[in-house]
């Protein structure tokens, strides 16, 4: 995955208004599509924004904006999608380019849904964050040896355990969402959200009177 050298440090000094707003910025672009996440495949939503926070520095790393890759994934034997060159660990190396952000947060998801390296992770509790990230760094996604301490830090820092899946998270999403493999049912999850926060918070909502907006790049 990619290097942490000048983002890393960044994490242990106090960070200015213009730094806490960038990052709180991103958290909440990708808060939604992070408890979907969760939905779909069980990783945590703190987990994913924490991951996506790092790997692609807040979304402005030259992976995040040349090919929307929030996780620093490389090709692998099982990709046959579109690429791009980056440098990494070795030189002019391979990582997987995706249409969208959505689809890049969807495939983060399969992978470690999918891949019996990382099954064990599954069996711990979405809350055991330090669980997470220990295993992450354990199954070796990363080759960062304080890959666990970045994640923990940044977790603890912005509190994202907050955002992890409730109970009336669940409750919602069920209202309005029914699951799919497709990326089409992330990418329409947004409105859905929202249209199940009002339903359950009493607000009058015809679904007859919305009109869908085209999908933004992130959804």
């Amino acid at each position: 995955m990619k290097k942490y050298i000048f983002y890393a440090a960044s994490l242990f000094v106090v960070h200015g208004t213009a730094s806490n707003s960038e990052e709180m910025n991103f958290i909440q672009k990708y808060v939604a599509q992070a408890k979907w996440e969760q939905f779909r495949t069980g990783v945590p939503a703190c987990i994913t924004l924490a991951q996506a926070m790092l790997e692609s520095q807040n979304g402005t790393s030259d992976l995040a904006k040349s090919a929307n890759n929030y996780f620093g994934i490389k090709v692998g034997s099982d990709w046959n999608g579109p690429f791009v060159y980056h440098d990494d660990d070795r030189p002019h190396e391979k990582f997987r380019k995706y249409i969208t952000v959505a689809q890049s947060f969807h495939n983060h998801s399969d992978l470690l849904r999918g891949k019996e390296l990382y099954s064990f992770l599954f069996r711990l509790d979405p809350n055991n964050y330090i669980g997470w990230a220990q295993g992450l760094h354990r199954a070796g996604y990363a080759t960062n040896k304080h890959y666990a301490r970045l994640l923990i830090d940044i977790i603890e820092r912005y509190n994202l355990v907050q955002y992890n899946l409730n109970n009336e998270d669940i409750t919602r999403l069920f209202l309005v969402c029914v699951p799919t493999p497709s990326d089409t049912a992330a990418g329409d999850f947004y409105l859905r959200y929202l249209l199940a926060n009002a339903i359950a918070t009493g607000v009058a909502m015809a679904a007859a009177r919305i009109t869908p907006v085209p999908r933004k790049d992130a959804w």
